[in-house]
C-alpha cells in the first residue's frame, strides 16, 4: 500500500521535475533503461526532458491506484457472517435447523464458554466450534455455545 503512494508521488515529479540530479533536470524512461539491460537498446534516451506527460507516467499512475486498491483490500477487517447464514453455506444440507436469536459467531472471536473459560474461535464447522485457550483447543457445540454467547448479550 505505502508503495503505491509513493508511486502516486513520483509519477508526476518525474513528469514535471524530473529524476535526475543533474543540470537541467531531466526525466528517467523506464522503458529504454530495460531494454538497454536486456541487451537491444530502443534508441530513445534513458534521461529526457521534463514537462511532458507521457504513457509511462499514466502506466504509473494506474498501477499505483491498483496497488493501493489491493492493499485496502487486503487489509479489510474478514466480515462478519451469522451462525445461519454459515451453517447454509457449509453444511451437506438444508435442513439444518438453527435458532434466530441474531448470535454471530466468526474465527477470532473472544469469548467465554459455559464453564468460565476465555479463548478464540479458530474454526467453526455446522455441529461444533473449535476454541483455543492458551495453549489447548476445546470443541464446543455449535448451538450450546450460541445460547451462551445469546444469554451473554441479554445480561
Amino acid at each position: 500500500m505505502v508503495s503505491g503512494l509513493i508511486l502516486l508521488v513520483i509519477a508526476p515529479i518525474n513528469a514535471f521535475y524530473g529524476l535526475s540530479s543533474a543540470t537541467p533536470r531531466s526525466k528517467f524512461y523506464l522503458n529504454p533503461w530495460i531494454q538497454t539491460r536486456l541487451g537491444s537498446p530502443v534508441g530513445q534516451p534513458v534521461w529526457g526532458p521534463t514537462g511532458a506527460w507521457t504513457a509511462q507516467d499514466t502506466a504509473f499512475v494506474l498501477l499505483a491506484l491498483l496497488w493501493l486498491a489491493g492493499g485496502v483490500l487486503a487489509t479489510r477487517r474478514p466480515a462478519r457472517i451469522k451462525l445461519e447464514r454459515l451453517l447454509k453455506i457449509v453444511s451437506r444440507s438444508e435442513s439444518v435447523q438453527v435458532r434466530e436469536r441474531g448470535t454471530i459467531i466468526r474465527r477470532g472471536l473472544k469469548v467465554t464458554l459455559p464453564d468460565g473459560i476465555t479463548g478464540t474461535i479458530e474454526h467453526i464447522t455446522p455441529d461444533s466450534v473449535s476454541v483455543r485457550t492458551g495453549d489447548s483447543r476445546i470443541s464446543v457445540d455449535t448451538a450450546e455455545l450460541e445460547g451462551h454467547l445469546a444469554d451473554q448479550k441479554d445480561e
